[in-house]
């Protein structure tokens, strides 16, 4: 496979080099996959297909044992994702408070559809996840926004709630844009 950029499914290039550099640091170390799958999503927000072949060859591992680390561990994700995860928490707690209204809130101010399998908004700003129980009951419900690594909990959200959260994201994410 080559080290230049290859087309994905969606048509959108994936630059190989980063992955490359990865494989090239662990090749012939014991204990590579996880590592190589955990720097690999670190690089590029997520794990392409192109890479995942790339280390296969590279590293002389079935594609289908690295398909099964990455769909086995929840940390690995296999679709791009937006700049700022929406997580609702779907705990009892924060089911019975309201949880899935939160989430169908959140998917229609962001046109998602999780029927779809629509989670991530076209400009990659934004994705919606359902989550196990956060532990913080008493806030429920519950939505933790992660952006750079750093969360962000929003107890007691309402859908308006919901809505202004979202809505603020996108004016900040306007100003910075502007003032770039």
């Amino acid at each position: 496979m080559s080290q230049t950029a290859t087309e994905n499914t969606a048509t959108e290039k994936v630059d190989l080099t980063k992955a490359w550099e990865i494989i090239e640091y662990y090749r012939g170390k014991p204990g590579i996959v996880m590592p190589v799958l955990q720097k690999i999503q670190a690089a590029y927000a997520y794990v392409p297909k192109e890479a995942i072949y790339l280390a296969a060859e590279e590293l002389e591992l079935s594609v289908q044992h690295l398909y099964g680390v990455l769909t086995f561990y929840a940390q690995f994700h296999l679709k791009p994702r937006g700049k700022y995860i929406v997580k609702v928490c779907r705990g009892t707690a924060c089911h019975v408070n309201g949880a899935p209204t939160l989430s169908d809130a959140a998917e229609t101010a962001l046109g998602l559809s999780s029927k779809e399998g629509r989670l991530t908004t076209d400009d990659k700003l934004f994705t919606v996840e359902e989550v196990a129980c956060i532990g913080a009951c008493a806030l429920a419900p519950l939505v933790v926004i992660t952006h750079n690594n750093v969360d962000e909990a929003h107890g007691a959200l309402s859908k308006k709630g919901i809505d202004e959260l979202i809505a603020q994201i996108r004016e900040q994410e306007k100003a910075s844009k502007a003032a770039s």
